[in-house]
């Protein structure tokens, strides 16, 4: 028979698993506004975007920290505290925009494959 400890840990590791199951498509949407932001000339457009990519990244950012995935949480908070200043990022070249999100993307990829 199983204790009441057993069954909130087995409903921990499916809830865990469940998470970590949809890290791909939650990054690959950080990696989609990233580009997209890098990609618009259009200040106010790309100030839009910005804020969908913060919240996006803020929010990953607390669940994997909830989830015990600190690295996908420390690079998503990452993101979030470089879109925090939306004039800043946006003023800043494409190029240089680019960069740096793709280079926090792909550490949040390379820290997505130590989870498994």
């Amino acid at each position: 028979m199983t204790t009441d400890n057993e069954k909130q840990l087995n409903e921990l590791a499916k809830l865990r698993e469940k998470f970590a199951k949809s890290l791909d498509g939650r990054i690959e949407e950080i990696a989609s506004l990233s580009q997209k932001i890098s990609d618009n000339p259009n200040q106010r457009e790309a100030s839009l975007l910005q804020t969908s990519l913060r919240s996006s990244a803020h929010k990953l950012s607390g669940s994997a920290g909830s989830y015990g995935f600190p690295e996908v949480s420390r690079i998503c908070k990452q993101i979030d505290i470089f879109t925090q200043g939306c004039e800043e990022l946006i003023e800043r070249s494409a190029t240089e925009r680019l960069d740096i999100l793709k280079s926090l993307v792909a550490q949040l990829r390379k820290a997505k494959e130590f989870t498994q």
